[in-house]
């Protein structure tokens, strides 16, 4: 048992470190693309840049953007799912120091610990689960994860959430931008995912007498 713990323990700094050097660096990179965007825009030669290589002009911050958020959330998350194992090895008297601390510059936390920990653990595990998946995608299924109503089916390729009235929703890993929905207009997953559906475009897959019953959904 203490040996899996500390495999554990060894696991998340390496985690912790590696998401730490490559914020740094994300950093860094941005710096340099903000240097080189300033540069075309104050050439001569501007709107010839901008024709020949204006998605990449103006898509690289983009993209780098998605990347720092995502390193944000994930720190975030390593944070919390570590905080027990820091904790435990500090006595009372630093302990109560680091709160202190911390409240004093950044006031009390808005979420309970338990409630953050969750959220960094539902987090991570869709991070770690559907790692090709895009954000918006990682957003909706970790929602899943967290919908009380459904029942989780997971297999090597894909992973299935069963609703009360025996609709589902279902994600294919090899399918990255897709979500496919099975079930009657209105059935329980219908209704669940219509709230996200002005993400993607909608491709019907099967139909029946009684009206179609697979959606395929794409995203935008």
């Amino acid at each position: 048992m203490y040996k899996k713990q500390a495999s554990s323990q060894a696991a998340w700094a390496l985690l912790m470190e590696g998401v730490t050097h490559a914020r740094v660096d994300a950093h860094r990179l941005k710096h340099m693309i903000n240097r080189a965007v300033q540069l075309i825009d104050a050439s001569e030669d501007k709107e010839r840049m901008y024709k020949v290589a204006g998605d990449i002009i103006i898509g690289a911050p983009k993209r780098l953007e998605h990347l720092e958020k995502n390193l944000d959330r994930t720190g975030l998350a390593l944070s919390k799912m570590g905080s027990e194992f820091l904790s435990a090895r500090l006595p009372l008297s630093d302990k109560a120091m680091v709160d202190e601390a911390v409240e004093s510059a950044f006031g009390r936390p808005t979420l309970k610990d338990s409630d953050a920990t969750r959220l960094a653990q539902r987090f991570m595990l869709a991070a770690i689960r559907f790692p090709n998946a895009p954000e918006a995608i990682q957003d909706i299924l970790e929602k899943l994860d967290a919908e009380s109503g459904t029942k989780l089916n997971k297999m090597a390729d894909f992973s299935q959430w069963e609703f009360r009235d025996y609709s589902y929703i279902t994600y294919r890993l090899n399918r990255s931008n897709y979500i496919n929905v099975s079930g009657k207009k209105g059935s329980d997953a219908d209704s669940w995912f219509g709230r996200y559906s002005k993400q993607f475009k909608m491709n019907i897959m099967n139909g029946g007498s009684g009206g179609s019953t697979q959606w395929q959904y794409k995203l935008k």
